[in-house]
Order: C-alpha cells, then sequence, then structure tokens
C-alpha cells in the first residue's frame, strides 16, 4: 500500500518485488551472520586444577585427562 501512495500504479506494481528481493537478501545475509565467527565465538574450554603445578586444559577436540 506505501508503494502505492508513494508512487501510484507503478508503485503497487513494484512493491512485492522489491519486497520479495529485500527478504531473500535480508535471510541470505541472517544466514551467513549466523555462521560467522562474530556469532560462533570461540570454542570453550575446561580448565581443569590438576594442582598448584599443573593445571589441565580440555579443548572440545580431546577426550579429557587419564583418569585412571
Amino acid at each position: 500500500m506505501a508503494g502505492g501512495q508513494l508512487f501510484g500504479f507503478l508503485g503497487m506494481l513494484l512493491a512485492l518485488p522489491v519486497a520479495a528481493v529485500t527478504n531473500v537478501l535480508l535471510r541470505y545475509a541472517h544466514q551467513r551472520y549466523r555462521q560467522s565467527e562474530l556469532y560462533v565465538g570461540e570454542k570453550p574450554a575446561i580448565v581443569l586444577d590438576g594442582g598448584v603445578d599443573q593445571p589441565h586444559i580440555i579443548l572440545p577436540e580431546d577426550k579429557g585427562p587419564d583418569l585412571k
């Protein structure tokens, strides 16, 4: 409706395709953002205190310390 109010009949004809293209571009940008390092962040690490001299860091790829 805003396209028709602002640009008349031609605005009404162009409003739907412009809205569709805008929707596709925004979805693409949102998908790229969700996969980016900004959104994902760093991989978490767990630090276990193995004593004063030997802390142990577990990264997500590690199986963990060998506790026997």
